[in-house]
């Protein structure tokens, strides 16, 4: 029997917010969901994952425009969990505002377009079975 992850899904818009947690807790893992930066903040604070699903472009609140600069300050706190860190997966409809150079961070699993969810599956099979 598989053993249930945890996951943290970050992402603002809802819809691809549902699609996602839809398809992490038909696998039998466990969903915390939050759509800001500040948000997950918290939430890291108080909590450990297996896995993070990060929306690179997030607004810092809810309701607030989005920028990178929220995903920026979320990767280095995944590095701060637990000291060894929280493995992410990177989905952004535009991929050209997240950096190259998270391709050799340890912790990163995967960068992937939103138009490209349906390969978002494999990867967190993979990752977390």
């Amino acid at each position: 029997m598989a053993t249930t992850k945890k996951v943290l899904v970050i992402e603002d818009i809802p819809a691809t917010l549902e699609a996602t947690v839809l398809s992490i807790t038909l696998r039998g893992h466990t969903v915390v969901e939050v759509a800001s930066v500040d948000e997950a903040l918290k939430v890291l604070s108080n909590d450990t994952f297996d896995l993070v699903l990060l929306d690179w472009r997030l607004p810092m609140t809810e309701g607030d425009s989005v920028d990178a600069e929220g995903g920026a300050q979320l990767v280095a706190a995944f590095h701060r969990q637990d000291g060894d860190g929280i493995p992410y997966v990177i989905v952004s409809a535009q991929m050209a505002t997240v950096p190259t150079s998270l391709r050799r961070d340890p912790l990163c699993r995967g960068i992937v377009g939103k138009l490209s969810l349906t390969i978002l599956d494999p990867i967190v099979s993979q990752i977390i079975g």
